[in-house]
Order: C-alpha cells, then structure tokens, then sequence
C-alpha cells in the first residue's frame, strides 16, 4: 500500500495554490458539483495560478492504482 501525501496550502487561497505530493502525478481540480476546472501534472512540488477561476469549494485529486486521494480547499 502507498502513503501518499497530498498538501494544498494556503487554504482558503485566493491567487497561488501550493501543491505538494510525494512523486510525480496527474491532478484534477473539480469544484462540488464535479466540473473540471484545471488538470495538470506535477512532480512533487507546483504553484497554480487559481485567480482566474471563481470563488468557491474545489477538491484537488490524483489517482494512484485504483484508489482516489483527494483535499478539499476554497478560493476566496
């Protein structure tokens, strides 16, 4: 089993996501209702832009294997 560890930070955030996760994976960024509003890939670290898309709940995610990990964030 892998242990994963997915950090966003600041949360709430308003213009740049801090995204940290032990390797290099694709990630997803749904707001509530599961409409994609950025995908990307990163490795380990990465900075988002976010001051476009409108304030709100999101939930960030990557899938490893067959299992989802996932932290919820807001943009103000």
């Amino acid at each position: 089993m892998l242990n994963i560890d997915l950090s966003v930070f600041p949360n709430p955030v308003s213009d740049k996501l801090n995204i940290q996760i032990n390797g290099s994976n694709e990630l997803v960024i749904h707001d509530l209702v599961g409409q994609e509003v950025w995908r990307g890939f990163i490795s380990q670290k990465a900075i988002i832009d976010v001051s476009g898309i409108q304030c709100g709940a999101y939930i960030i995610s990557t899938k490893i294997d067959d299992t989802i990990y996932s932290k919820r964030f807001i943009i103000n």
